[in-house]
């Protein structure tokens, strides 16, 4: 079995990570591949005036996701080793975060994902967008998990 579990750092995330090593057996079988998945999405200051200001302040807002992306894929890693958990962790760029994902799960052939919902209502998912209602099969974790 394949299993991506997607994280961004969010306390829902980290449930849907803990959800999923609680209740999915497959994920310790060793035959079984786990890919912990996160995203630096682009950063776009598209509204700028001055560009070169502004393509330098996109420039470091980029670095430091990167950084507390890497950071956050840094502290599943060594989560997973210490469970002596086989699996990878990636770091996905370049596109948003609901697009990255899907590709990356079906380039995989990934048998499930595991990912977290914050709970927005109808609205604020059409305002904000939700990685969540990018894909249809999918478990998710919300926060009264």
């Amino acid at each position: 079995m394949k299993t991506v579990i997607a994280v961004d750092g969010s306390p829902t995330s980290h449930r849907a990570f803990e959800w999923a090593f609680a209740n999915l057996s497959h994920i310790r079988d060793p035959d079984s591949q786990v890919f912990i998945v996160a995203v630096v999405e682009p950063v776009d200051l598209a509204f700028a005036h001055h560009k070169p200001y502004y393509e330098k302040m996109e420039a470091e807002l980029a670095h430091q996701q990167e950084e507390r992306v890497q950071i956050l894929l840094r502290q599943y890693d060594e989560a997973l080793n210490l469970e002596r958990v086989a699996h990878q962790v990636v770091c996905l760029k370049g596109t948003r975060a609901s697009q990255a994902i899907v590709e990356f799960v079906a380039a995989q052939s990934a048998d499930s994902l595991i990912i977290g919902r914050r709970g927005l209502s109808d609205q604020e998912r059409v305002i904000m967008g939700s990685t969540s209602d990018f894909w249809c099969d999918m478990l998710t974790a919300t926060s009264s998990l």
